[in-house]
């Protein structure tokens, strides 16, 4: 049985989407930022604009730790803004700073749960993402998701499980439900 929710117009704090890459996490922070009337930061689009060159060649010619300083700059930056949506790339975990700044934000922060099997079926061939490349992408998945599932649940405010059917009204409406943002209506 589908739940039809109803969320406060104002966003009352940050919401931050935690995921692996393929999580939905792009797509859901969008969809906040429509129904609530507010900012959505994408941090790997505020990346780019401050390198001035795309993901992939700040990567290649600067490697990943440049790459995750930017990202721990915009973290910060968006956190100083008014309540907004911010949508982080999947590794924004990898540096116990940023828990650090998302914890003591006011924030929520949701993490979208998603088996492997899920992920390879969304992401297929996307070569677009820099840490799945090399090698096997299952293995790659798995590895990902191992070291940094413990991560995301550390810092998360809570947890929704992303299943391969779901769609992404039904995933929004789970997290509007868990962060207790809306009522019910049956």
């Amino acid at each position: 049985m589908a739940v039809a929710v109803a969320i406060s117009l104002r966003l009352p704090r940050h919401l931050i989407l935690l995921g692996t890459a393929g999580a939905g996490k792009s797509t859901l922070a969008e969809m906040f930022a429509k129904h609530v009337s507010c900012d959505l930061i994408k941090l790997d689009d505020e990346i780019v604009k401050i390198a001035g060159k795309n993901i992939e060649e700040i990567f290649n010619q600067d490697g990943e730790k440049h790459f995750r300083d930017l990202e721990e700059q915009t973290l910060r930056d968006a956190l100083a803004k008014p309540a907004a949506v911010i949508d982080p790339g999947g590794g924004i975990v990898d540096r116990p700073a940023n828990h650090k700044l998302m914890q003591a934000s006011e924030s929520d922060r949701c993490y979208l749960h998603v088996a492997v099997a899920v992920l390879l079926a969304r992401i297929g061939d996307d070569d677009s993402r820099p840490m799945y490349r090399g090698g096997d992408l299952e293995q790659r998945l798995r590895e990902l998701l191992e070291r940094r599932q413990g991560f995301f649940r550390k810092v998360a405010t809570c947890e929704v499980e992303v299943a391969d059917s779901q769609s992404a009204q039904t995933t929004f409406e789970r997290i509007c439900v868990k962060l207790d943002w809306c009522k019910q209506l049956t």
